[in-house]
């Protein structure tokens, strides 16, 4: 029996695999990314795709309450590893530009933002407003990631390159067919009994 899929149910696979990521954030830099620049002009920015959103975890025991006032939509936050980290090996820090420690990435997401971390592709956290309970639509609040917040906590947003991510998701879905591929190409022909005789089952 063949397992192998076909080339066609490939295409699918692959593309059920890239769908999640497959949210651009800025439409009009697609454009933009189309579009010759002129000779001498600066490289356009790189296309960003929206990750998830979340509120920033741990902030009453790091320097997120004396930032609130400074905060506002638009500010990019840093992401910093902590691989070491006793409580939980995928930490990921948010750091204000000045070089405070905001808090975390929430657990249920720090091990996605880690693992494009630790493989290389940029990820950044991107302040999109405040939060507030009363306001969220049920939509936002179901699709929010956090531990807890208060009102007034910044609502972020983590972003990461689109083609280094599509890159990745190519790389790794061909990893896995070829692992399909080998396994399949290793399993014996499968048998069934038919009274007496074994035969091949189709």
């Amino acid at each position: 029996m063949n397992t192998r899929p076909s080339p066609t149910r490939r295409v699918v696979l692959q593309a059920a695999v890239a769908a999640p990521f497959a949210r651009p954030v800025e439409p009009v830099a697609a454009q933009a990314v189309l579009t010759a620049a002129p000779a001498g002009a600066p490289a356009a920015a790189p296309m960003l795709c929206q990750l998830a959103d979340f509120a920033i975890a741990g902030g009453n025991h790091h320097g997120l309450a004396a930032m609130l006032g400074d905060l506002v939509a638009g500010d990019v936050l840093r992401l910093i590893r902590e691989p070491d980290n006793p409580h939980d090996p995928n930490a990921v820090a948010v750091h204000h530009a000045s070089g405070l420690k905001l808090g975390y990435v929430p657990r249920d997401l720090s091990a996605l933002a880690a693992e494009l971390l630790d493989d290389g592709i940029p990820v950044q956290a991107e302040v999109v407003g405040a939060l507030f309970a009363d306001r969220l639509d049920p939509l936002t609040m179901a699709m929010l990631r956090f531990t807890s917040f208060q009102d007034g906590d910044p609502h972020i947003r983590l972003l990461a390159d689109d083609a280094l991510l599509a890159a990745r998701i190519e790389r790794v879905t061909t990893e896995w067919f070829t692992r399909l591929d080998a396994a399949a190409a290793s399993t014996e022909q499968p048998v069934g009994v038919i009274g007496d005789a074994r035969q091949p089952v189709d």
